[in-house]
């Protein structure tokens, strides 16, 4: 059996407001799209060093931008 192509979604951030912190977010419909297609989504967090983000897309098989 082959296995499902892991594709990695980066997530969206919204900065700290007075009512609440700032906090990284995936809406559904980008995973939903994704294993839809046939897909297993792994949500690649807002990294700051590029060491882990080289590592996080060399373990996909794809990426999905929002």
């Amino acid at each position: 059996m082959k296995s499902k192509p892991l594709i990695g979604v980066n997530m969206d951030y919204r900065s700290a407001r007075k009512d609440g912190p700032a906090m990284s977010y995936l809406c559904t419909g980008y995973h939903d799209a994704i294993v839809k297609a046939g897909g297993v989504p792994v949500v690649i967090p807002i990294l700051e060093r590029d060491e882990d983000l080289n590592r996080a897309l060399d373990l996909s098989d794809g990426v999905m931008m929002i």
